[in-house]
């Protein structure tokens, strides 16, 4: 088990307040300030500091998070290793973006799950912002995510590059788009189905706009929905327009229900990604569920 010190860093770290961790902790608050003391004597360098009378991370304590995140972990997947007497991964977690967990993963844990089917697998689908939080507190072993990232922070690797285009149906293109050079300003006028904020498509979407110089504000008509399957749905019914991946809509287009809006613009295409913290004692593990699942190695 980790070291009470390292623990009560990573309960400080989790409230970035004394006071609250030594409630947490069951100790008191002079008891919590004299682990970290130790920790900073043992490492000889300060792990907290405040900034405009709020608690931080200083750059020492921000490494140390990092590797106490990623031991915390693995002790807590080694231990169960040990208590069932396994040399491999008998559970994996794992984190997936909406359209990455819903649309793509199915077919490839099913694959999986038959060629593996004593390992226990759990997949949570979540938007980017909340699957880099759940990774950083070693709640998840990895993620499959479609939005941007630091990726200094990760180990990553790029699995599959998808198209991201405008869709509605055949009669709402025709009925408002026929014969027109089409811009993103020309989608202006038009209800816009979008998800919700820290979604990957929402910030794809924000990012292509500014670089023609627009902003989501520009959509005067928007419907924030934070399911595929209902903003699917929605332009299915001949609402309006949605920006999706041509991975999610794929069978709708083969049977001409839905169609891509010719943008009068270079096509855009965004990258589904493979991340995860560095340094795990697991990583061999989670290679060969990779390749198994995805069919790529990561180095």
């Amino acid at each position: 088990m980790l070291d009470y010190r390292i623990k009560t860093f990573l309960c400080c770290c989790d409230f970035m307040n004394f006071t609250k961790a030594a409630l947490e902790l069951n100790m008191t608050q002079p008891g919590v300030s004299q682990q970290i003391r130790r920790l900073e004597e043992e490492y000889h360098t300060s792990l907290f500091e405040y900034r405009d009378k709020k608690l931080s991370l200083t750059n020492a304590g921000l490494r140390l998070l990092h590797a106490a995140r990623v031991m915390d972990h693995d002790l807590q997947i080694l231990k169960d290793h040990i208590r069932d007497g396994s040399d491999s991964l008998s559970h994996i977690s794992f984190g997936a973006t909406l359209t990455i967990g819903e649309f793509v993963m199915p077919e490839k844990l099913a694959t999986f799950s038959q060629l593996y089917p004593h390992v226990n697998i759990s997949m949570k689908i979540d938007n980017t912002t909340n699957l880099l939080q759940d990774l950083e507190n070693g709640s998840i072993d990895f993620a499959l995510i479609e939005g941007y990232f630091s990726k200094s922070d990760y180990v990553n690797k790029v699995w599959q590059t998808v198209p991201f285009i405008p869709v509605a149906t055949p009669e709402y293109v025709m009925k408002h788009f026929e014969n027109q050079q089409i811009t993103p300003s020309t989608l202006f006028n038009h209800r816009l189905f979008l998800r919700e904020d820290g979604s990957g498509t929402r910030e794809i979407l924000s990012r292509y706009l500014q670089e023609q110089n627009y902003t989501l504000f520009d959509f005067p008509y928007i419907t924030e929905i934070n399911s595929m399957h209902a903003i699917k749905d929605l332009v299915l019914k001949g609402c309006g327009i949605s920006f999706l991946y041509k991975t999610v809509v794929e069978a709708e287009l083969k049977m001409g229900l839905l169609m891509e809006v010719p943008l009068n613009q270079i096509p855009t295409f965004h990258e589904f990604t493979y991340i995860r913290q560095k340094d795990s004692i697991f990583q061999n593990e989670y290679n060969s569920f990779l390749c198994t699942c995805l069919g790529f190695d990561i180095i």
